[in-house]
């Protein structure tokens, strides 16, 4: 059969050469977060050799070139690895070292290989017969391979499944870390990843429907198409959001004084080996309010737990203890509440000070930041809280 390039095809290519560029420069040495960039430079090169497979079986290349049936099928094994990868080395702060444990993470991709050899040595005439659905009346090798088939699409599908359950616990996670270490989130909370996940859940289950029931629903392939498409979009994106994203713990406060803490901890299990006794423990809240008082770090853009401990003149560790479990908060919000009362107070001078100067005053480093967490605390915005008072 002559191959045929339509819109779709094309499509699918421009996506492929899009995903080269992006491979590309997230193995550019000169950015931040080169780990992290790579395991999703070769999330972004799976998904890209998945696009030229897409394109070979639209234009009906495969035709001409049937030894590439099935080739790449077990890179598909890939992705929830490569993706939770990514994830983790993104939000971790200690990178401890792994070693066998990271190992189990590729046993399915081996897996994967053994059930796509039926497929990879059928003669030429019974791939395609495979692969586009000729033959009513397919040998036993092709009927085999089919089997082989579905059963390492069914693995995908649930490896896929814990793997994003894996990444949102992961995320939900790190998101209450810093709100312990830093005063300012909202570039490194990592919003736009949490979104993608979302997103994931929906394309997961259209995928189903694409290899499961799109005979039985009788949609033909509309739902793979639709699928392969959406996918293109969303994870070019993560591909862009990805270059753009700061690395997270760059700066000093990168920081080695810490508390140990493993994912899913509790806060008493956090500080299991350094309980503070009571008189120690109000002895430091005396100091940090006295500290809060008269020096006003708060004011400070992007103070951290560390610089904070300096100040005080304790431990990262204690100061931690004395905020989460002597005050009942995060060092985050325990911060944005001294904020938020200077403000408060900036707002109801005569000057008539512009909000954003206020903003800016009060520690904060985005007139979007003051606003979230203005309104979290007072139940109002701002110039609603100017004008009622």
């Amino acid at each position: 059969m002559t191959p045929e390039i339509d819109l779709l095809s094309v499509l699918y290519l421009i996506g492929a050469a899009q995903g080269i560029f992006l491979v590309v420069a997230l193995l550019d040495k000169k950015i931040v977060n080169k780990q992290a960039n790579r395991y999703l430079a070769a999330f972004l090169f799976v998904f890209t050799l998945s696009l030229v497979d897409e394109f070979l079986f639209q234009s009906r290349y495969f035709y001409d070139y049937p030894h590439f049936v099935g080739l790449i099928w077990p890179l598909e094994y890939l992705y929830g690895p490569l993706f939770y990868f990514y994830v983790r080395e993104l939000t971790s702060i200690k990178l401890p070292i792994r070693g066998r444990k990271d190992t189990l993470h590729w046993l399915l991709f081996f897996v994967g290989l053994m059930l796509a050899i039926p497929t990879w040595v059928l003669d030429p005439d019974q791939k395609i017969t495979m692969l586009y659905g000729l033959s009513q009346a397919a040998t036993g090798e092709v009927f085999r391979a089919n089997v082989f088939d579905g059963l390492a699409t069914l693995f995908v599908v649930i490896q896929i499944a814990v793997y994003i359950r894996l990444s949102f616990r992961h995320l939900r996670y790190y998101r209450q870390s810093i709100r312990q270490q830093f005063s300012e989130i909202e570039k490194i909370n990592l919003s736009w990843l949490v979104t993608l996940l979302w997103l994931l859940l929906p394309l997961w289950m259209l995928y189903i429907v694409d290899i499961f029931f799109s005979d039985g629903l009788g949609i033909g392939n509309q739902a793979g198409i639709s699928l392969h498409v959406i996918l293109v979009l969303i994870i070019y994106s993560m591909g862009y959001m990805g270059l753009r994203q700061p690395s997270i713990f760059k700066l000093e406060q990168a920081i080695s004084t810490l508390p140990e803490t493993e994912e899913g901890s509790g806060e008493g299990e956090k500080y299991r080996k350094s309980k503070l006794s009571d008189e120690l423990s109000e002895t430091l809240k005396s100091c940090l309010f006295t500290v809060m008082e008269e020096h006003k770090p708060y004011l400070e853009n992007g103070i951290t737990l560390p610089q904070l401990a300096n100040i005080v003149g304790c431990t990262s560790n204690n100061l931690s203890q004395v905020i989460n479990d002597g005050l009942g908060k995060s060092f985050f919000d325990f911060i944005n509440r001294y904020r938020i009362a200077y403000a408060k107070q900036q707002l109801l001078t005569p000057e008539r000070v512009p909000v954003l100067q206020i903003a800016m005053n009060a520690g904060f480093n985005s007139k979007s930041a003051f606003y979230t967490a203005f309104k979290k605390e007072v139940g109002m915005t701002p110039t609603q809280y100017r004008k009622t008072n």
